[in-house]
């Protein structure tokens, strides 16, 4: 995270600070309308805080996964997701984390890594409910309560839907993997799945 030496203190309610989903706007434009950094102060900025997620070593793996995601911005908080299918949860202004959720293994199957790209944000039309709702990269969707982090009890079973189930769970070695943020329209998550980039066939 990056700031100017002296920064503008945005509006407290957070307007135009948010980043609420994956490209920053439903119809996925990727454009903010801040302007506090421009091209007269790019060259002042400096490091506020640094945050490591334990994922990605490069003195451990030879090669390792890839760090893909774009964070989301809500209310002061990051929400990001690791190769591992982890969620961190971090102050914005500070780097401390706020929570951190790591999805329980899958019987049998080993920890899967691959490059992510993020997670999405749900909230009730009243704003009493507020949801993180991603994919893991062995194949589950799963939702999180945005301030806690726990699993919601009420969204499949303890918080996870399987989307092998009556797809994929016929072939057992079948690739399913999610490795995007599901698409959020209205009370719907709509999800797509991880498919073969290489060799080209």
């Amino acid at each position: 995270m990056a700031g100017p030496e002296s920064p503008h203190r945005p509006a407290a309610d957070g307007r135009g600070r948010d980043w609420r989903t994956y490209g920053g706007d439903p119809g996925g434009g990727r454009f903010s309308t801040l302007a506090d950094i421009d091209r007269g102060n790019v060259g002042g900025l400096r490091r506020v805080w640094t945050y490591h997620t334990g994922d990605v070593d490069p003195r451990v793996d030879a090669q390792p996964p890839a760090f893909e995601c774009t964070p989301l911005a809500v209310g002061g908080v990051l929400y990001v997701s690791t190769p591992s299918g982890r969620v961190i949860a971090l102050d914005g202004d500070t780097g401390l984390e706020v929570w951190s959720f790591e999805p329980p293994p899958r019987a049998g199957a080993a920890v899967k890594r691959r490059a992510h790209r993020g997670v999405s944000y749900w909230e009730a039309a009243d704003g009493r409910e507020r949801r993180i709702v991603y994919g893991t990269p062995d194949g589950r969707l799963v939702a999180l309560d945005a301030l806690t982090g726990r699993r919601r009890s009420d969204f499949g079973q303890g918080g996870i839907v399987d989307l092998r189930d009556s797809v994929a769970d016929g072939w057992p070695q079948a690739q399913l993997e999610v490795s995007s943020p599901p698409a959020i329209y209205r009370d719907l998550a709509i999800v797509g799945t991880h498919l073969q980039e290489f060799p080209a066939l």
